[in-house]
């Protein structure tokens, strides 16, 4: 019989020695823990299990414990799982000014988050996005989602609801567009391997967008449709030398059902877009942090996202570049097509307080019906304040080349502001 015993508290997995195969005598807890265990009593313990477990406690607000004692039966032990919470709540109010001048550029962001509430390890969080227009009679920009997720056993179902509301008047607010669209996302994903230095896991789902446009209260038909997809991917993450690597691909594909709109209707236009797409994605995030110091460190994060399709797309479907997240030295204008890729590059000096950053970035992108590419590159310096529960950056811009027949624009100065309690 092999005596055993482990704590395990945040990311930290006990050295587990095992000669002979163990059972799970019982199972002791603090909580309605029935739904996310990924074993029952007398089942099979292994290692993989016991990571599996602790993968589905884990959230913001609370810290798991889970302790594994050698019981009166020979290879059968007990588990004892108990959360000890950090927060009652996650909550955060950010502000920033990363929209276009015409109607305000400030953004207001609330979001509020609430683990076990149902079951434990599950996680439900609203969030509003409100533009702070300059105008709010004339112009009102909304959005509000809430998500929920919950691990049930060796899967995790997540499901996010977004409402956004537009409304605009124009030509002496004799007339107004307005627009509502509803977005369902729901996603199934599992761990597939995983060790002290890499995690891999498999997800697929399915994403809902409804979208109703009108004209003085008159309802387009023409733009007001439902357009689904569903999508499959993996994410992978990759430890290393005081470095993470992240790699996600995914593939997306357009669909008919539930109503939403297919290509049936294409032969009877001259330049149809494909309803029923075939999308391929890449998104690569790395940071590498180097040279330590007794006042901080330096760091280099790359961050490349890449989208290929044959297929003609709708402008909400195409791949995107220019702005704070992408190609920097861009706000007014961005760049849309069917494929492309950018690849954002930032090398900063991380201590706390203030920590100065410079970047530089690229991208290239093309549409279906051109035969020429669209290249973006630009710049970017500015500082990072961190402190206690408070999040702030002021990005200075520039960008070094336009896409062909781009509006040039003054140096875009992004600033962000963000406070935690």
């Amino acid at each position: 019989m092999i005596f055993l015993f482990c704590i395990i508290t945040n990311d930290c997995l006990a050295n587990i020695l095992k000669e002979n195969k163990t059972y799970v005598n019982k199972i002791i807890t603090d909580g309605n823990y029935s739904l996310m265990l990924p074993f029952k009593e007398n089942d099979v313990f292994n290692i993989q299990q016991l990571d599996q477990l602790v993968e589905n406690l884990k959230t913001n607000l609370s810290e798991p414990q889970v302790v594994v004692i050698p019981s009166n039966k020979e290879n059968y032990y007990d588990i004892i799982i108990k959360t000890e919470r950090k927060k009652i709540l996650d909550a955060n109010i950010t502000l920033d000014n990363n929209n276009y001048k015409d109607y305000g550029r400030e953004n207001l962001y609330l979001s509020l988050g609430r683990d076990h509430i149902f079951s434990g390890g599950d996680y439900f969080s609203i969030y509003t996005k409100e533009r702070l227009t300059k105008n709010r009679k004339e112009h009102r920009e909304s959005l509000y989602s809430l998500s929920y997720a919950i691990p049930i056993r060796n899967w995790k179902v997540s499901y996010s609801f977004s409402h956004e509301k537009t409304k605009n008047k124009i030509l002496s607010s004799k007339y107004e567009n307005r627009k509502v669209e509803n977005i369902h996302n729901v996603e199934f994903s599992k761990v597939l391997y995983r060790n002290a230095t890499k995690k891999i896991d498999f997800f697929f789902g399915f994403n809902l967008k409804d979208t109703k446009n009108y004209f003085n209260e008159i309802k387009l038909e023409v733009s007001s449709k439902r357009r689904n997809k569903i999508f499959l991917g993996s994410r992978m993450y990759y430890y290393f030398n005081n470095a993470v690597l992240y790699l996600e691909p995914s593939i997306e594909r357009g669909v008919r059902f539930l109503g939403g709109e297919g290509d049936k209707n294409n032969k009877q236009v001259s330049f149809p877009f494909d309803k029923e797409f075939k999308k391929y994605n890449m998104n690569i995030y790395l940071s590498k942090s180097f040279f330590p110091t007794n006042y901080g460190y330096f760091n280099y994060t790359a961050n490349i996202s890449a989208s290929y399709t044959s297929d003609h797309l709708l402008d909400a479907n195409k791949f995107e570049m220019g702005g704070l997240n992408s190609v920097r030295g861009f706000k007014e204008s961005t760049i849309k097509g069917d494929k492309g890729i950018y690849m954002s590059n930032t090398f900063s000096f991380e201590r706390e307080g203030i920590s100065p950053f410079i970047g530089f970035d690229f991208g290239l992108s093309r549409d279906y019906y051109r035969k020429e590419s669209d290249r973006l590159v630009g710049a970017a310096t500015g500082i990072k304040f961190k402190k206690r529960n408070i999040v702030a950056s002021v990005t200075f811009s520039k960008a070094l080349k336009y896409a062909q027949d781009m509006p040039r624009e003054n140096p875009p100065i992004y600033f962000k502001v963000s406070y935690s309690f």
